[in-house]
């Protein structure tokens, strides 16, 4: 018997939007692919040998009052000691805040133009045993505010505030755990708007 072992990946990619609290009118910009870390693979193998403490529950703004924040390539190897290193280098803080609702659970979706009924999201997909509409993607939701202070002691994230970046974190212990991070491209936040992300993890 000849046996086929594939690997199972994780990927992810957040959907930024300015949002007016107010009026609920959103303005979408660029989706930005994010990077997972070594501890986000920590993560998972914990939650499946029922473990779930180490799972997402925090998402982080980093910002600062200049156009120019944490420098260099986000690489994978992520702790969260190193993190604060770079903020303080870079003269940057985070916003931490809880999810805005309970995470999406949810198909991928194909990529455009794609006529593949079996793709993940669509009727007949691999990804249908919970859900007809495929259940492989998970969807985090968080949006920045102008009332909680950076973790550093800074003044909270405020108008022409720039986002440098976000941290995907796990919470535990009293200790954080960055599992995924991503630029925003220094991002400046409007008045009268906050940031939203739509945060997601795609299991293939």
């Amino acid at each position: 018997m000849n046996i086929a072992d594939k690997a199972c990946t994780a990927i992810g990619f957040v959907t930024p939007s300015f949002v007016d609290v107010k009026t609920g009118e959103k303005v979408p910009f660029k989706v930005r692919h994010n990077t997972l870390s070594y501890m986000s693979a920590e993560a998972m193998a914990a939650a499946f040998g029922g473990d779930p403490s180490y799972i997402p529950s925090k998402i982080g703004f980093v910002y600062g009052e200049s156009g120019s924040g944490p420098s260099g390539e986000i690489s994978r190897t992520q702790t969260w000691d190193m993190f604060m290193d770079e903020l303080s280098d870079s003269g940057s803080d985070v916003q931490i805040v809880s999810f805005s609702y309970s995470p999406s659970l949810g198909g991928e979706k194909p990529a455009s133009g794609s006529s593949d009924s079996s793709s993940p999201g669509h009727e007949g997909g691999d990804y249908t045993n919970i859900k007809p509409t495929g259940s492989n993607a998970i969807t985090f939701h968080a949006v920045s505010n102008s009332q909680t202070a950076g973790y550093r002691g800074s003044a909270a994230f405020k108008m022409d505030d720039y986002a440098y970046q976000a941290v995907l974190l796990g919470y535990h212990e009293r200790k954080y755990y960055v599992l995924s991070r991503v630029s925003l491209d220094d991002a400046q936040k409007p008045d009268g708007f906050e940031i939203a992300l739509d945060w997601t993890i795609v299991f293939r």
